[in-house]
């Protein structure tokens, strides 16, 4: 488990959205980019304006944006949010060793939880955990239980069992995941996100850096930057999830790093054949995200 910094701020927004706290075209007051709230203050990196949008400052990776949009979401809310879409619990994979991560109740929480949690911190998910809740974006709200095995063959090739997929539970509405879905295609067109684009088709994502910690305290100068997405974005087919612990360079940030990892990875898959052609075919004629119907089954 990890603390994913900037690749929680969706499910952030996601809350807002779904329980229609905030809109986002909804504008906020960024501070230049610097806020103090309950004695510790939070920076951006990457915006610098007085005044931005909801949308902008997901799609800019906006610490204090998001942080104080997350001011209107209720402590119990805010926890629900994040269990509902699979943090603090086991997933149901069948690995031995699986860990739950971390997700404390707003009991134990301090007057900087709420803001640490909505840009990713004080909170630790597994890789899996990430892609299982963005899978659920892309599924139109619904999260899926994780699986290794489609199917098993004997050795004339004749199928013995097959293992169906299964919902756990709708976690948001179906209009707030096509919201989403817009919003993560302009982290890739046109914000932090951009080193993730494949070319001819859309792909919805987001970048994060966090501080790396070892044994409860951060290490100076490391981080774990990721990236999260999935592919096609209007008719998805993969979630790919990267991530990379103390990267070298001065060029750290998940959308510097990860995210050409990612890029990489879908280009591979494209390369060997193991997506529905037909599909991405559609997909690249049609601009506009469109989140599948009722009947798309996640694998």
């Amino acid at each position: 488990p990890f603390e994913p910094g900037s690749t929680l701020k969706v499910f952030t927004v996601a809350a807002l959205l779904d329980n229609g706290l905030a809109d986002l075209n909804d504008v906020i007051d960024i501070d230049n980019g610097r806020w103090t709230i309950n004695g510790r203050t939070l920076n951006d990196t990457h915006v610098e304006d007085e005044h931005i949008t909801l949308r902008t400052a997901l799609s800019e990776s906006s610490n204090v944006g998001i942080a104080k949009a997350a001011l209107a979401l209720p402590e119990g809310l805010q926890y629900q949010n994040l269990r509902d879409f699979g943090f603090g619990t086991m997933t149901g994979i069948e690995l031995p060793g699986e860990v739950a991560g971390s997700l404390y109740a707003p009991d134990r929480w301090s007057l900087q939880s709420p803001q640490s949690l909505a840009i990713g911190y004080e909170m630790s998910a597994t890789p899996l955990q990430m892609a299982m809740a963005y899978g659920a974006i892309a599924n139109g709200g619904v999260l899926m239980r994780p699986r290794l095995v489609r199917e098993i063959r004997d050795a004339n090739g004749t199928l013995v069992e097959r293992f169906d997929s299964q919902e756990i539970r709708r976690v948001v509405k179906r209009r707030t995941a096509e919201q989403l879905g817009r919003a993560l295609v302009d982290v890739v067109d046109s914000g932090t996100g951009g080193a993730a684009g494949v070319g001819g088709y859309q792909v919805a994502g987001k970048s994060g850096t966090a501080r790396f910690a070892i044994n409860g305290r951060y290490e100076r100068g490391a981080y774990s930057s990721s990236f999260v997405g999935y592919f096609p974005a209007d008719d998805p087919q993969l979630v790919i999830f990267v991530k990379l612990d103390r990267p070298s360079g001065n060029s750290y940030y998940g959308g510097a790093v990860a995210a050409p990892v990612t890029r990489a990875t879908m280009e591979a898959a494209l390369a060997a054949n193991v997506l529905d052609l037909d599909k991405l075919a559609n997909a690249q004629q049609r601009p506009v995200v469109v989140i599948p119907s009722d009947s798309y089954t996640a694998y």
